[in-house]
């Protein structure tokens, strides 16, 4: 009778473990019920007085711990408790899994497999269902590739990604006597992976792949004892830098190309008669055409109200006028902004202006040129004096340089978890920013979130939680090998995003920290 309580006591805390990975990329109300079983798991075991004596005695355990608490005591000086109180909400998986899992035995290599395949499973099926939705779906062909994510954050869906294509190639070569057929499986699933990051265009998880391979290399060069092995690994080591800068380089020589549109000998009516508006005066292009030459408002309006479910003067899906959108667009394709522009565009051509997309060339799903156009733009834009709003990498650095300020007004101890929005809105109504409210947003880096948040005090507390545990726990099994990619993955994360802000940013974190560390570590052996 006891080993049957035991078997299901066990049967249980796995079943939570298994709906949690199950439903990090796509379902935060599961991943919270797989915590609530894990929880019931632990309170129905026999061994429960133990373990709950065990936590003061886990020194580790209590470092890392120490990272929610100081989330509670910063309530002492906020002031919006409401929102205080929803961030400790979202951060409770920092509480709940370190202290489940680090008091619980630890798993075994088949339980361990068992959670990583799941894992890696849940993200195949979540990705093909955003493949599907911008291949085959109406809706789909002119969405943006961030909607390849169907349900969380299309960054937060890259680090799974990548963490995905790690343990994979964990599973497929940790044992020599592992079967080829799982082999042949781990790596094709992971080259898939990869062409989906890729696909996908999110820079933070391109940048973590690029760095995973590196490191993967220099791996491998320490690893190989064959003189010849390691310069074939140095040779393909040294191709892998090259093509990538190669890559940039090469795109942006073609973004700076500039059409030859002869400004004095412009067309100053269209074949309709009607007169043409040149602002030569303006520099913005879309692929290397000036975008102000060649412009009748009154065509382009008459022709597209024709043609399109969304007014010419309506906003469009991204929030901007479509006319300006159609105009960019029809400058993108080398088409004059007119009758003749209108009537060559196609049935695709029409749902992607109406979806806000200002150039035929983000329609293409598998190059990330688009996206290093993108950039560029956003960089061309900004210098020429344009207004921050809608350019991602600009606005973050704009978040950036407002948390710092907030920051310097609260060095010590920070403005608390709950003031932090209204720190930021403070922020921007005082120093009047050109900011739209929409986009007056935090500063989409974690580092500095911490450091506003908490001041100089917290950060060091929050620094010594995350790598205490770690160092403490070094030399446990298989700890260098899962834990250090999986950090280099969120650490890097946390660089351009709040990655620890969002309950999917924090389950995805809280997780595999208490799983690669005290999930994995070699059980006492009794005298």
């Amino acid at each position: 009778m006891r080993n049957i309580s035991l078997f299901n006591t066990r049967s249980l805390f796995m079943f939570g473990l298994l709906i949690i990975v199950a439903s990090l990329p796509s379902s935060p109300y599961f991943t919270s019920i797989g915590q609530w079983i894990l929880a019931l798991a632990w309170l129905a075991d026999k061994n429960l007085i133990t373990k709950a004596k065990g936590i003061l005695k886990n020194k580790t355990l209590i470092a890392f711990l120490s990272f929610y608490i100081l989330h509670v005591l910063s309530l002492l000086w906020t002031t919006d408790y409401q929102y205080g109180l929803h961030d400790l909400k979202i951060k409770l998986p920092f509480l709940i899994l370190p202290l489940i899992v680090a008091t619980s035995a630890p798993l075994n290599k088949k339980e361990l497999k068992t959670v990583l395949w799941i894992f890696s499973l849940s993200v195949f099926v979540v990705s093909q269902i955003g493949l599907y939705t911008v291949t085959f779906t109406e809706q789909g062909q002119a969405a943006d590739f961030r909607e390849m994510s169907r349900f969380i954050s299309h960054i937060r869906f890259s680090l799974m990604l990548n963490l995905s294509i790690v343990t994979l190639l964990f599973i497929a070569f940790e044992n020599r006597q592992t079967k080829a057929i799982v082999k042949v499986i781990c790596v094709v699933l992971s080259l898939y992976f990869v062409f989906f990051i890729l696909i996908m265009k999110s820079l933070t998880g391109i940048v973590i792949l690029g760095v995973l391979f590196l490191l993967l290399f220099i791996y491998l060069i320490k690893k190989v004892e064959s003189e010849v092995g390691r310069w074939v690994l140095y040779i393909f080591l040294t191709f892998f830098i090259l093509f990538s800068v190669s890559y940039v380089v090469r795109s942006y020589a073609k973004y700076s190309y500039r059409a030859d549109e002869a400004l004095d000998k412009l067309e100053k009516t269209t074949i309709n008669g009607n007169l043409y508006k040149h602002n030569t005066a303006s520099s913005q292009r879309e692929n290397g055409f000036l975008v102000n030459i060649n412009v009748c408002q009154k065509e382009l309006k008459q022709e597209w109200n024709k043609i399109a479910n969304i007014h010419y003067d309506s906003l469009g899906a991204s929030h901007y006028k479509v006319k300006y959108t159609l105009i960019r667009y029809l400058t993108s394709k080398g088409l004059t902004k007119d009758s003749v522009g209108i009537s060559k565009l196609t049935m695709r051509d029409i749902a992607a202006i109406e979806n806000g997309i200002t150039n035929y060339i983000f329609l293409d799903r598998f190059s990330l040129y688009p996206r290093l156009y993108e950039l560029f733009w956003e960089y061309e834009h900004y210098r020429s004096g344009g207004q921050i709003g809608g350019q991602s990498v600009i606005q973050r650095l704009y978040y950036i340089e407002a948390g710092w300020n907030i920051f310097l007004d609260n060095k010590i101890i920070g403005v608390g978890v709950g003031d932090v929005k209204s720190a930021y809105d403070e922020y921007y109504t005082t120093t009047e920013s050109p900011l739209k409210p929409a986009f007056r947003l935090r500063a989409h880096n974690q580092y500095l979130t911490f450091l506003l948040t908490f001041g100089i005090v917290g950060i060091i507390i929050i620094i010594f939680s995350q790598f205490y545990p770690a160092y403490k726990l070094k030399k446990q099994e298989n700890l260098s090998v899962l834990f250090t990619p999986f950090m280099i993955i969120v650490l890097l994360s946390m660089l351009n995003e709040d990655s620890l802000e969002t309950q999917a940013g924090a389950t995805f974190y809280a997780f595999f920290y208490s799983l690669f560390t005290w999930g994995l570590r070699k059980p006492k052996i009794k005298s």
